[in-house]
């Protein structure tokens, strides 16, 4: 298990899109936009002297100025109580940690989340827009069997179950994501999501979803496209993002050749979410 992180923050003012078209392709375990700066997390073991090197020859002709901290493992709580607001999302969806004020606007879902680490936890303008075009398909989605490939917190997972998913396959290869996905799972009682620690590996080559979600990065969108079209059903659909606007047509392009097909697309600041189906057999 990971015992720490390290932090890039990049304040406001920067190139964020040329940014993070360069730092997507590191191993970056999440990123966020907070109050105008750009905040990357690596896992200290990835931020070997090399590696550092990469990065800051990533930032240096973008970047006024950064800072880069080591954040060590702990309960998020008190992060999460001076810096992050509860998400809504309209009155579709509200996510939630337990010392948020319960509000008076009604919400058809609510999440609650354990605030044990600083991303995966709905603020991310992918998230949302996940969120926002999973409203848009509750038919394929209640009484259906699903995958969310690269969990994170659980949010999706959780939200598909509580949107009617008959039962949800939660796969993450981050350690601490994965603990905290299954603590999630149990705070909000949806025992029908099965979480798994890994990859692809995780899934076998058998299973067969009418759903897959996948929130994660570009590189790996791309590297499985093939994995995801052999174990979606036909008929079904697939939901993509943590994918930069400017590489939209790549992904759009290699999913299409790959034998899906485009049905709607969202746009949210620098970033890009992707509803593609499989067609039904003749």
């Amino acid at each position: 298990m990971v015992d720490n992180y390290i932090k890039i923050t990049i304040p406001g003012g920067a190139d964020e899109e040329a940014l993070l078209g360069l730092l997507t392709e590191l191993p970056f375990t999440g990123f966020e936009e907070f109050q105008g700066d750009l905040i990357g997390y690596m896992a200290n073991v990835d931020w070997t002297e090399a590696m550092k090197q990469e990065v800051l020859e990533a930032i240096s002709p973008a970047a006024v100025d950064y800072y880069i901290d080591q954040v060590p493992f702990e309960n998020w709580n008190e992060e999460w109580e001076k810096n992050y607001p509860e998400v809504e999302i309209e009155d579709f969806c509200r996510i939630y940690a337990p010392f948020h004020v319960k509000p008076t606007q009604k919400f058809r879902y609510e999440i609650l989340i354990s605030p044990q680490m600083a991303f995966g936890t709905g603020h991310h303008a992918t998230t949302e827009m996940m969120i926002r075009l999973m409203s848009h398909m509750p038919e394929k989605i209640q009484d259906k069997n699903g995958l969310d490939f690269g969990a994170g917190s659980g949010v999706l997972a959780i939200l598909a179950s509580k949107m009617g998913a008959s039962h949800m396959d939660a796969v993450e290869i981050d350690s601490y994501a994965f603990q905290n996905l299954k603590e999630n799972i149990e705070l909000n009682r949806v025992d029908w999501i099965e979480p798994f620690e890994g990859g692809m590996e995780q899934v076998p080559e058998s299973a067969r979803y009418d759903f897959i979600l996948a929130n994660v990065t570009k590189n790996i969108i791309l590297q499985h496209g093939q994995d995801f079209f052999d174990r979606l059903k036909p008929g079904g659909r697939i939901l993509v993002s943590g994918i930069l606007d400017t590489d939209q047509d790549k992904v759009h392009n290699a999913y299409i050749r790959t034998g899906f097909y485009g049905l709607e697309s969202m746009k949210l600041g620098h970033w890009t979410a992707l509803l593609f189906g499989k067609k039904e057999r003749r």
